[in-house]
């Protein structure tokens, strides 16, 4: 069984964080994850290896993805395609309550049962609040051995490793953060994201 994370048509920070909400719900209900391509995204696969996991998706049907867009229009999905048990479709964006239900019942009932590919989108994040479901804290704590403070920090850096040359438009940054890398000396590297608005983009004139 697959869960398909279907990235929604937003900025990159929220497109992870649903990203590695949607890994933990699948590490958690035992289905494979893929993260499907969106038009007209880049594909994630264009800047990130996969070198821990496959997650890389074929491009699904149009009438797939139609259900877990923005504002999408009302269909008989899940019931009509679920009579064949084939796939099942959960849309946060329009029902972003939905999410509450996560943090305190069963994941299996919430991802469509026995559907054999759940497609997800979501833009919010799980990875901390999630350690609240009573159903799932132990497995987390002492299976996973993972805690609400490294959680997000584990899964992106096991499903996300940066392509070298994406980091060539900044050479001698990136060649002073792998010196002090590779030093013996005890360095902690912290990497801080200034969320600015995706419309600071839009006139080319980007300045720090």
């Amino acid at each position: 069984k697959f869960l398909v994370a279907v990235p929604n048509l937003s900025g990159l920070a929220d497109r992870v964080i649903g990203i590695v909400s949607s890994f933990m719900l699948a590490m958690l209900t035992g289905r494979a994850f893929q993260i499907g391509p969106r038009s007209p995204l880049i594909p994630l696969q264009s800047v990130f290896n996969t070198k821990y996991i496959n997650w890389i998706r074929p491009a699904d049907p149009e009438w797939i993805i139609e259900p877990l867009k923005y504002k999408a229009k009302e269909m008989n999905y899940n019931s009509t395609v679920l009579a064949e048990k084939r796939h099942f479709a959960v849309n946060t964006l329009d029902n972003w309550k939905l999410l509450n239900n996560f943090l305190s019942q069963n994941l299996d009932g919430l991802l469509g049962g026995d559907a054999q590919t759940t497609y997800i989108v979501i833009n919010r994040g799980l990875s901390m609040r999630i350690f609240t479901n009573k159903h799932y804290s132990n497995e987390l704590e002492i299976t996973w051995r993972l805690s609400q403070e490294t959680a997000f920090g584990c899964i992106v850096h096991l499903l996300f490793q940066p392509k070298p040359e994406i980091f060539l438009t900044i050479p001698d940054l990136f060649s002073s953060i792998m010196q002090v890398q590779e030093s013996s000396k005890k360095v902690v590297l912290i990497g801080i994201q200034i969320r600015v608005g995706d419309h600071i983009f839009a006139n080319d004139a980007v300045q720090l």
